[in-house]
């Protein structure tokens, strides 16, 4: 029987993906699952077209037999990890569909929307959450069936009339699906053509004929072998060349998001400039010397009184850059100067309550911003609860701040445990107050 990527999407994780999200995207379920209904289909068929190719089929087979994220194994467990395992699982999702979609992501996703009456932040945030999922189907099958180039171009090719019967006819024409089902099995039958020709041209060479003995086993191991030469000549072309394709940048990206579950932490090695002045309060926390106070405008006319040094006018300012470097978002970080959790605990203080706010202004006034908390502990006491003491430190700066009225998507969260102390010595107690803390980068813009 002919297995059914899209049914076993529908059995397996439509329901409790819809229940779980409607919270997260701050969308009803029915709208949630109704989304998700048309997104799948278009993710599969971007699959599919991608398969078309050998490059593109070769490409996808390398990144699924890499996939150990394991994501289908328990989605109770999974989705008990709330808004923050939510928004890793988007993180690995959104370069994949990238990847996949290519220049039709934003008319795909305007699409949907007006289909849907949603916004185009939902569509994009569904999408990047479906992707894993049904990449880890497709892996599951690869894996457990043990299939090869030419079983993934039939598995890929069987799933036409499935995506057919669930995919709307608008979303099929942006999607070029017509003919995709015959299309991604030509590429495993370039490949056999290719191998019959060589295999022809050496049984003429070794003279095989009536009455000469039987070559056929050792023209079957040729012709073998020159099918493995064949992909591993890809495979390394891709490792090789300098121009790597997006299919290998997708691989790339399953293989170090989808196994970390996570940003690469060990690229995050740049800091942005913060105030090294301060002195310790009372409490044992570092107060940062923020310079005058200035007033800080932000579109809309909304003013905020910050010191000069401040984190607010330092992302503020750096907003302003409307930089699109992938690379410069994801290494600039910013320190808090004024956000404090109770001792061993992740519950902010009173004296925190102003810079949330702020915060919160500032996303507010810049709503196409998303913006993501890292949280740090000094290096005293046992590496794996310091870890989890900064996951739920980083969950609580980004709840207070989403709680004020900002999507939740917005917002990210992840802990770094005792990892990349801007004072690395951890040996008195103002260094180990500057460790302790809670940083935050723009995601997007």
């Amino acid at each position: 029987m002919a297995v059914n990527i899209l049914e076993q999407f529908k059995d397996e994780v439509l329901d409790t993906l819809s229940s779980v999200a409607s919270g997260f995207i701050g969308e009803s379920e029915t709208t949630t699952k109704g989304v998700l209904e048309s997104v799948a289909p278009a993710i599969l068929s971007a699959v599919v077209q991608r398969s078309k190719t050998e490059e593109g089929a070769s490409g996808l087979l390398n990144m699924l037999n890499q996939d150990s994220s394991n994501i289908l194994s328990d989605l109770g467990s999974l989705f008990g990890g709330g808004d923050s395992m939510l928004n890793k699982i988007m993180d690995s999702g959104l370069p994949i569909v990238r990847s996949l979609m290519g220049d039709k992501l934003g008319s795909i996703i305007d699409w949907i929307s007006n289909k849907n009456s949603t916004s185009s932040h939902t569509v994009s945030s569904l999408l990047s959450l479906a992707t894993p999922f049904i990449m880890s189907l497709i892996s599951r099958r690869v894996k457990g069936d043990n299939l090869g180039f030419s079983g993934l171009t039939s598995l890929l090719g069987d799933q036409s009339a499935s995506i057919a019967s669930m995919i709307p006819a608008g979303l099929s024409g942006l999607l070029d699906f017509s003919g995709v089902g015959t299309a991604a099995k030509e590429a495993v039958t370039k490949v056999s053509n290719r191998i019959s020709d060589d295999s022809e041209e050496t049984e003429s060479k070794a003279g095989v004929a009536e009455g000469k003995p039987n070559y056929l086993p050792w023209i079957l191991l040729i012709a073998g072998l020159i099918l493995m030469w064949f992909l591993l000549r890809n495979c390394n072309s891709c490792k090789k060349t300098e121009t790597v394709t997006t299919t290998t940048e997708a691989m790339d990206t399953m293989q170090h998001k989808m196994n970390e579950v996570a940003d690469t932490i060990q690229s995050k090695v740049i800091q942005a400039a913060a105030p090294v002045k301060g002195a310790l309060n009372a409490a044992g926390d570092w107060v940062a010397d923020l310079g005058n106070t200035i007033n800080l405008e932000l579109p809309g006319g909304i003013q905020l009184n910050v010191g000069e040094n401040s984190v607010e006018k330092r992302l503020v300012d750096f907003i302003n850059t409307k930089t699109t470097d992938t690379a410069v978002l994801k290494h600039t970080w910013f320190t808090f100067d004024r956000l404090y959790f109770e001792k061993g605990k992740s519950t902010l203080t009173k004296e925190s309550e102003q810079q949330v706010k702020n915060i919160y202004a500032i996303m507010k006034a810049y709503p196409s911003l998303y913006l993501k908390f890292g949280g740090y502990t000094d290096s005293d006491g046992d590496a794996a609860m310091n870890q989890k003491l900064s996951d739920t430190r980083a969950d609580a700066a980004r709840l207070a701040v989403k709680k004020l009225g900002i999507t939740g998507i917005r917002i990210q969260a992840e802990g770094y445990g005792e990892q990349y102390p801007v004072c690395p010595a951890n040996d008195t107690p103002e260094c180990k107050a500057k460790n302790r803390r809670i940083e935050i980068r723009v995601a997007r813009m």
